[in-house]
């Protein structure tokens, strides 16, 4: 996706627009989104293991969620 220097500027100016008025906004928004993945992780981990799904299974599971572990 090409932006141009106008489309760069609006959106920053967007981003300074909405973090003047309502300050830390970005940084709640990350907490909430890592607190999502951590929750999604947490939930697959328990299925897996409820469920007690091949080595193989688990592997592709975690790939598509972001994130593997062997655990």
């Amino acid at each position: 996706m090409n932006l141009s220097k106008k489309d760069i500027a609006a959106s920053t100016m967007y981003s300074e627009v909405i973090d003047a008025a309502i300050p830390g906004l970005e940084d709640r928004i990350s907490q909430i989104i890592k607190f999502t993945k951590d929750l999604l992780e947490e939930i697959l981990r328990d299925l897996v293991y409820k469920f007690e799904l091949s080595q193989t299974t688990k592997i592709k599971l975690y790939i598509s969620i972001g994130g593997y572990d062997e655990q």
